[in-house]
Parts: C-alpha cells; sequence; structure tokens
C-alpha cells in the first residue's frame, strides 16, 4: 500500500486533534488578556499537549505502517501459497507463448518433462491462442489432451502498462470431461427424423406387369428396413409410398460419408420393372420438439420433391444440404404438384441471402414473365432479387419498356457479369423457360 493512501486510511482511523488545540488556544490568549501569570502558565501547557500530540501520533502511525506492512506480507503469502497449491493444472506464459512456470498439476496433466522455456503450442498443439491480447477480458476455450478435455480460461495480468513485453499470460485448466461426455451421449441420442416418399410409385407400378407389382412393392419395402436396421432406427409405413423412419444423431454421419446409399440400392430394383426407381428423403434434425423436428424431415421431403426427386434433403435447423440427384427425371411425376414445387422453391428461397433470376437468350414474353413471376415471390419473401437480362429485342422490348416506367421494377434487370458480383454464399439462382444450360443468359 503507498505512503499516500496509507496517511488517508490512517486519518480516517485517528480523531484529529488540531481543533482542540486551536480551541485550547483561543481560550488561553483570552486568559492571558486578563490574567497574564496564568495565560503564561497556559501557554506553556498547550506546548507541552501539542509535543505530546505529535508524539503519540508518530507511534500510532508507526504502529499503523507496520499493521499494513504485516498484512501485506500475509496477504502475499497467502496468495503465493494459493497458486502454488491450486488444485487445478495452472500455467504462467509470455505473450508469445514461452512457458514460464507452472505447478505440478500441469505437468501431470501433459505427462511431459521440462517444459520451461518451451512454447505451450508445442506441448499443446491444439491449443489457439489468437489474438488473446487485444481482449482484456476472460477467454476460455474447451481443449482435448490425452483424452481429456480441459476448459481453458486466459486471464491476462499486465505487472506493467507502460511496456508490453511485461504481458504475462496465467492459464487455468479446468477439467470438464464428464461435461464434455455427458454432452457427446447426449447428441449421439438426438432424435433424427426422416421421411421417405417413392417418387414414381405409380409410374413404376403402372409399366410393371401386374404379375410382378408385388414383388416390387416388396423388394421396396425391404430395402428401406433393411436400411433402417442398419441404423437401429424404427420405421414404419404410413402409406403405400411413403415411410417415415426414426433414428440417433450418431448415425447421421455414417448416413452423410456414405451419400444415402439407400438412393442407389433402390434405383438398382429390378424385379420386372422397367422404369428405375427413385426416392425423395427429408431428414430432419435439431428441432426443439419432436413435433418440430418432423416438421423439418417433412419439409425436406417436399423440397427434394420440388427439385426433381431422387434425392435426399437434410434439414439441420436451418441449415440445409442435399444429396443424390443421380437418376434421369421421370416426365411424367403425378406426385410433384404444383403446391409441393411452390411450397419448396419457397423454402429455399426463406434459405438464401438473395435470388437471381435467369432466362434463355433472346427472352421471349414467357420467359420474362416467369421472370417477373420469381421476382415479386422473392420480393414478398423480404429478398433481394435481379432478373438477368443482357439485351432487349422487339419480342419483349415494349413489355421491357414499361417496366422501366414502374418505379418498384427500377433496378430490376442487371447484365450477367453484375451478376457475378450480386451472388454470395447463399445466393439462389432460379432458371425459367429453359433446362438447357447452353441456352441460358
Amino acid at each position: 500500500m503507498s505512503s499516500i493512501k496509507k496517511g488517508k486510511f490512517f486519518r480516517m482511523l485517528v480523531p484529529d486533534t488540531r481543533i482542540y488545540l486551536i480551541i485550547i488556544f483561543i481560550f488561553i490568549l483570552i486568559t492571558f488578556f486578563y490574567n497574564k501569570t496564568i495565560g503564561i502558565v497556559g501557554i506553556f501547557l498547550l506546548a507541552y499537549l501539542i509535543y505530546y500530540n505529535l508524539k503519540v501520533s508518530n507511534i500510532r502511525r508507526a504502529e499503523w505502517t507496520r499493521y499494513i506492512e504485516r498484512l501485506s506480507s500475509d496477504i502475499d503469502s497467502a496468495t503465493k501459497y494459493a497458486v502454488l497449491n491450486l488444485p487445478i493444472p495452472l500455467t504462467i506464459i509470455e505473450f508469445d507463448g514461452t512457458i514460464t512456470w507452472y505447478n505440478s498439476r500441469f505437468l501431470d496433466m501433459v505427462d511431459c518433462n521440462d517444459l520451461l522455456e518451451k512454447n505451450i503450442r508445442d506441448v499443446i498443439h491444439n491449443l489457439e491462442l489468437g489474438d488473446i491480447l487485444q481482449n482484456e477480458n476472460e477467454l476460455s476455450e474447451i481443449v482435448e489432451i490425452n483424452n481429456r478435455h480441459f476448459k481453458v480460461i486466459y486471464n491476462i495480468v499486465k505487472p506493467s502498462r507502460e511496456h508490453a513485453s511485461d504481458y504475462i499470460i496465467m492459464i487455468y485448466w479446468i477439467e470438464v470431461t464428464k461435461y464434455e461426455e455427458l454432452n457427446k451421449k447426449y447428441e449421439d441420442e438426438r432424435m433424427v427424423v426422416g421421411v421417405i416418399q417413392v417418387d414414381n410409385y405409380d409410374d413404376v407400378m403402372q409399366d410393371t406387369e401386374e404379375a410382378k407389382r408385388p414383388l416390387v412393392a416388396a423388394e421396396i419395402e425391404h430395402r428401406i428396413n433393411l436400411w433402417s436396421g442398419e441404423i437401429n432406427g424404427l420405421i414404419r409405413r404410413y402409406a403405400k409410398d411413403k415411410f417415415i423412419v426414426i433414428f440417433s444423431h450418431k448415425y447421421l454421419e455414417k448416413l452423410e460419408s456414405g451419400k444415402f446409399d439407400i438412393l442407389d440400392n433402390i434405383r438398382e430394383i429390378s424385379q420386372g420393372n422397367n422404369m428405375p426407381i427413385t426416392l425423395s428423403v427429408g431428414i430432419g434434425v435439431y428441432g426443439d420438439t419432436p413435433l418440430q423436428t418432423w416438421e423439418f424431415a417433412d419439409g425436406a421431403k417436399d423440397l427434394a420433391l420440388g427439385r426433381g426427386g431422387d434425392q435426399v434433403v437434410l434439414k439441420k435447423g436451418d441449415k440445409i444440404s442435399f444429396y443424390g440427384g443421380k437418376a434421369r427425371a421421370v416426365e411424367k411425376r403425378t406426385k410433384v404438384k404444383a403446391r409441393v414445387i411452390s411450397h419448396a422453391l419457397r423454402q429455399l428461397i426463406d434459405e438464401s441471402e438473395n435470388v437471381v433470376i435467369m432466362g434463355h437468350k433472346m427472352a421471349d414474353l414467357d420467359a420474362l414473365g416467369a421472370a417477373l413471376g420469381i421476382y415479386n415471390a422473392a420480393k414478398s419473401r423480404n429478398k433481394e432479387a435481379y432478373i438477368v437480362l443482357n439485351e432487349t429485342n422487339p419480342a419483349i422490348e415494349g413489355l421491357v419498356n414499361r417496366i422501366f416506367q414502374v418505379e418498384e421494377y427500377k433496378n430490376v434487370f442487371i447484365h450477367c457479369e453484375d451478376a457475378k458480383f450480386k451472388t454470395e454464399n447463399r445466393s439462389l439462382l432460379v432458371v425459367v423457360d429453359t433446362y438447357r444450360p447452353s441456352f441460358t443468359e
């Protein structure tokens, strides 16, 4: 504690006697005016009181200083003892990562010897210090060391504010292995819902000899049941061409790494059917409730149907992933109605940052009208949208001129070169009135 702070604290605890001495001095002056002898005696007594007061004050101040110094020493000793005997691993490093001190628990944690002057990154490879000095608050992250998990608390200590080189970092390692194992178990056991629909069930059956239709239907169900058994799933058929499967999240990574090979297995069915059989599968996960998880899966299935089928759409909360789509599109898909396609398109628009619409070269009224329809659909979902139109032609020039006169369509058209700068990671490209890439703008 500094001498200034000591003095202030001392004056707070010891009463100020100067006011009493001043009052006594005033009375002595009055007495001296009436009786000089008594006044002189009073002056001597006042001088003694002043001397005595200074002497007592100095003694008390010295005793107080010794008390503060003993207290500071005790606190320093207690602090050192607490640091040295901290029940968790502790490391002190310089701002460049050099280890300057560590306790025995840290040594046991890393199972190494002679760590002084080594860099912390060489000892613990998955530790990311980053721009730690730029943040004066405590930072934390989870690292894995020898199959144990630790929450790492960084505490920046600045012994000197004048020199950046004086910075040191105290790192506390709090073991959270049990919590991480519990969290992993929770993640592994989270419910995943899958909704499966045979895209072209009616078409396949109509194109198959009547005697062989039961074989085809049985083979479809058999292969789907086998696939469900591989992931310990609970599967139920709730319509002639629809299934629902429930399984644990720990099997999802296996399915993703295998690119959902159920699509290929079903496509390879040959029981007298002349047409390849395809599936649309929606997988939902990370719903707040089982109902919401099912809604994720059902919406993902509709999205797969709207994209032409023969694919898996995985919806993890707000994130959507697509797998499959290898089979040729069957021209007649009775189950893919306008309602399903519009619903799927709406979901795609909602998941995107902006929408870019493109028709075919030498656009006609059909292409322009379809593009404007998609443009308004995107705007109705509060998304930025643009129509790629490189040049006009006599077929659409009149309509384009009228569009430019409407304020809300003022910046609707962009050149294909500008479209490259409008696209982002989550941009949606909608192609209208053509299906051949070579015909597009």
